[in-house]
């Protein structure tokens, strides 16, 4: 997301921060013109909590007299996206990164409260963790996740775990922390940080990340091509290493 890599890069250079700011505000607004008339669909419907993310960044670091605008477009993106409380209900079909940045949308909607029954939104992102860890969970802190998430009955790890996936879970629960100061959130971040991540990563020249897998499992014994293999909706070189062993999206 281009708008949060801005705000974190004012965070890095406070210097700049009213003009990054600046360039942010307008981009949020333009789109709040935008969603008037044409509400969001499909991926952005799905993935609204990161957008309300930087409207509440912005609000909270520099609002430069926009804030009724903001709050405005904060309530539009909840009220055009899709209902996450709904979808932990049943996550089963859903897309892997998607359930991933979903993760911390009470952590987001507590932002945009006003403040009051802070340890409901906390038991409710706690709930979210637990529940994924019941009818999904992985030893390195993810989930069963081959593009799509699977039956609960067919979580077999052997299904593997996309690497977008893994670091927007780890952003997801650096969220929760940070909003939450819940230390679960915390070990998490560290247990998929320690196990998940770098066991999808290789590094031919030493260092350098230019290898991953699309999928990784947690008892597989070879990378290689498989055909036939368990998972249902990635192609047969998804858990070799390479520069995009299956889509691209994740280079």
């Amino acid at each position: 997301n281009v708008l949060q890599s801005l705000w974190q890069y004012a965070e890095a250079e406070p210097t700049k921060t009213q003009e990054v700011v600046a360039v942010i505000i307008k981009h949020l607004l333009a789109m709040k013109t935008r969603m008037e008339t044409i509400p969001m669909t499909s991926w952005a419907a799905y993935r609204w909590i990161d957008l309300a993310f930087t409207a509440e960044w912005v609000l909270a670091t520099a609002p430069q007299g926009h804030e009724a605008e903001l709050k405005e477009l904060i309530s539009m993106l909840h009220d055009q996206g899709n209902d996450w409380d709904s979808i932990f209900r049943d996550p089963h079909g859903e897309h892997n990164v998607n359930v991933a940045q979903g993760l911390k949308s009470a952590a987001v909607e507590y932002l945009a409260s006003d403040g009051t029954n802070a340890s409901a939104y906390t038991a409710l992102s706690r709930q979210r963790m637990a529940e994924l860890d019941a009818q999904y969970g992985l030893a390195t802190g993810m989930y069963v996740g081959d593009e799509l998430m699977p039956d609960g009955p067919l979580s077999s790890p052997s299904r593997g775990i996309e690497l977008c996936g893994v670091v927007e879970s780890m952003y997801s629960y650096n969220i929760m922390l940070s909003t939450h100061g819940d230390p679960a959130f915390g070990d998490r971040v560290e247990r998929i940080a320690y196990n998940a991540l770098p066991a999808t990563w290789a590094s031919p020249r030493g260092g350098d990340m230019w290898a991953h897998q699309y999928l990784q499992a947690v008892n597989e014994v070879v990378a290689a091509q498989s055909n036939p293999h368990l998972w249902t909706h990635d192609n047969d070189m998804s858990e070799t290493y390479g520069l995009a062993p299956n889509f691209g999206c994740c280079t």
